[in-house]
C-alpha cells in the first residue's frame, strides 16, 4: 500500500489520511520495531497505521468492532497539558489507567526527556476504546 500524505490541524487531529469511521480489524506487534493497526472502511477500502519504534503503549477498553473517530498526533514536547476532565485525551489517554493523577505530570515529563522528537499518537474510537502510543514515526498507508 502506498504511504498517504497527512498533516495535523491546530488541535493535533490528523487530516489527509483516510480513517474516520473505519473499523480496526487487526493488530501486529513487532517487538520494539513497530505496531501496525489494520483498518477497513464501510465500503471495504483498507488501510494501515504503522507506529514505528514504539516506547509506550496503552490500549484502554478496546472492543472488537472498534470504529475510529479521530486520530491525534503531537510531538511529545507539544502535547497539550493534562486535563483531568478529558480522560481519553493527550497524556491522559496514555497514563490515566497506569498512574495516580498526581504522578502523571512527572511520568509525562520522563517520557519527553527519554524520547525527544518522538510522537504521542491517540486513536480515539467512537465505539471501542482508546489506543495511545509514543513512537518515533507515524505512517498511514492506503
Amino acid at each position: 500500500m502506498p504511504e498517504a500524505e497527512w498533516e495535523t490541524d491546530a488541535n493535533g487531529i490528523v487530516r489527509g489520511a483516510l480513517y474516520h469511521d473505519f473499523s480496526i480489524v487487526g493488530f501486529r506487534f513487532e517487538e520494539d520495531e513497530s505496531v501496525s493497526i489494520s483498518i477497513r472502511g464501510y465500503s471495504g477500502e483498507s488501510g494501515l497505521i504503522r507506529l514505528e519504534q514504539p516506547t509506550e503503549l496503552c490500549i484502554e477498553s478496546f472492543y472488537n468492532g472498534a470504529i475510529l473517530s479521530e486520530i491525534y498526533v503531537w510531538r511529545v514536547e507539544e502535547v497539550p497539558q493534562l486535563d483531568p476532565a478529558i480522560r481519553d485525551s493527550g497524556w491522559n489517554a496514555l497514563l490515566d489507567s497506569r498512574y495516580r493523577r498526581g504522578d502523571m505530570k512527572r511520568f509525562a515529563a520522563d517520557i519527553v526527556r527519554k524520547n525527544p522528537g518522538f510522537h504521542l499518537v491517540v486513536l480515539s474510537c467512537s465505539y471501542g476504546g482508546t489506543i495511545a502510543v509514543v513512537c518515533r514515526r507515524v505512517v498511514f498507508e492506503s
